[in-house]
């Protein structure tokens, strides 16, 4: 499965996938990596500053992550570069989904 949205010259896609390895599903854990790359498609530097996340499980309970860039970075992306990192959600359902944006400026 392959996720993408373009925004103002920045290209987000998304490749979620299910960790069974680190998944415990008798307790209701379940979890799921995420690996996104963003390429910047415009003219100008991107810098990243901000990502807001919502997460969302069968069972309607809602999480939200806040904070200033990705795994402790604020990258700057050149045109015609990308920037890929990987992290995870955990869930206490076997199905979800997320939704959320990132905020970048350019000089």
């Amino acid at each position: 499965m392959f996720y993408e949205q373009v925004t103002q010259g920045i290209r987000v896609s998304v490749r979620p996938s299910f960790s069974l390895s680190h998944s415990d599903p008798e307790d209701g854990k379940f979890v799921f990596s995420y690996l996104i790359e963003m390429d910047n498609q415009g003219e100008e530097p991107a810098r990243l500053l901000f990502r807001h996340w919502r997460i969302h499980d069968s069972k309607g309970e809602d999480t939200e992550v806040d904070g200033e860039g990705v795994v402790g970075r604020q990258p700057t992306i050149d045109p015609g570069h990308s920037h890929r990192y990987e992290s995870f959600c955990v869930l206490s359902s076997p199905n979800g989904f997320m939704e959320g944006y990132y905020t970048f400026v350019r000089p």
